[in-house]
């Protein structure tokens, strides 16, 4: 069982050791690009994760991180459309990266961070996201929206020749490889349908030739500020799913390396729905947290 792989882990982000990361050394130091991939955005303890592992990379030689959240001067509230929620927890999320990036320049002292998300000057984006009334309808837009991230993940590595890059997002945005994935859920996902994921497309376009380091961070239960969840927004792992396992069998934060795992996997994703793939072509370790709290303002 993959549970018997579970290395005991530190959950400080700025304190806690890097040390069990260190089975990830060899396939560091051969990468350039690294993914930190998130199910939840709306947990608390999503910070402490992506601090644990930025420390981490920034041991191997990472010094540059993009990150899928537009630069606060260009963010913009949707004015209509399915999209625009007063309901929406952003003053509360906008808080926790904030407090991100400020912990993030202490722990990686000269981390350069940039933005690959859309904001407020994609127009095009925001004109298709505004005229969405339904998630399907916002197929377009999820797909404009990836095709930017294209673009500003490429300029990223053409202005920083040899340089090690860090990406940190959903993890669905950051798959290796689209077309070995299965997800059971409704609405518009990264692409839309119809572009590959900035993963995908970092994977087999812009890196075709060196591996890609990637970090998940899965969660067993508690609440998260996921608006798109019913209130109180309660995370369980569904039956059968690695997530279930770790919280059944560890029930303490973990790392967890899956490169060499090629069974086929189910794991808890975002909004409670579920992913199936092989670990070994998707990601290279896992970060678990048995319990989750809600990001707060």
């Amino acid at each position: 069982m993959l549970s018997d792989r579970a290395i005991p882990l530190e959950l400080d982000g700025e304190r806690g050791s890097i040390e069990p990361f260190a089975i990830l050394d060899e396939l560091a130091d051969r990468c350039r690009i690294a993914f930190v991939g998130e199910m939840d955005h709306f947990v608390a303890e999503k910070s402490s994760v992506r601090l644990l592992v930025c420390r981490y990379l920034a041991s191997r030689g990472w010094t540059i991180f993009g990150e899928e959240w537009p630069e606060t001067e260009h963010q913009r509230p949707f004015r209509r459309g399915v999209l625009a929620d007063a309901h929406q927890p952003s003053a509360a999320l906008g808080l926790d990266q904030a407090r991100f990036h400020e912990a993030l320049a202490r722990v990686v002292p000269g981390a350069r961070w940039f933005s690959f998300d859309a904001d407020g000057r994609d127009t095009d984006y925001v004109e298709l996201a505004e005229g969405a009334t339904t998630y399907e309808e916002l197929r377009p837009a999820m797909a404009r929206r990836e095709q930017i991230m294209h673009e500003k993940v490429a300029r990223a590595l053409e202005d920083n020749p040899g340089e090690k890059v860090a990406l940190l997002a959903a993890a669905q945005h950051l798959l290796k490889d689209d077309t070995t994935v299965s997800a059971a859920g409704v609405g518009a996902g990264p692409g839309g349908g119809t572009v590959p994921s900035i993963g995908h497309h970092v994977a087999h376009e812009l890196s075709p030739d060196v591996p890609v380091l990637s970090v998940w961070f899965l969660h067993g239960s508690g609440t998260s500020a996921n608006p798109w969840l019913p209130p109180p927004g309660r995370l369980e792992p569904v039956s059968g799913t690695v997530d279930a396992e770790l919280l059944a069998r560890v029930r303490r934060p973990c790392l967890v390396p899956v490169f060499d795992d090629h069974q086929q996997r189910t794991v808890t994703a975002m909004h409670n729905h579920i992913l199936r793939c092989r670990f070994s072509e998707q990601v290279d370790a896992i970060v678990f947290a048995p319990e989750v709290s809600p990001i707060s303002g």
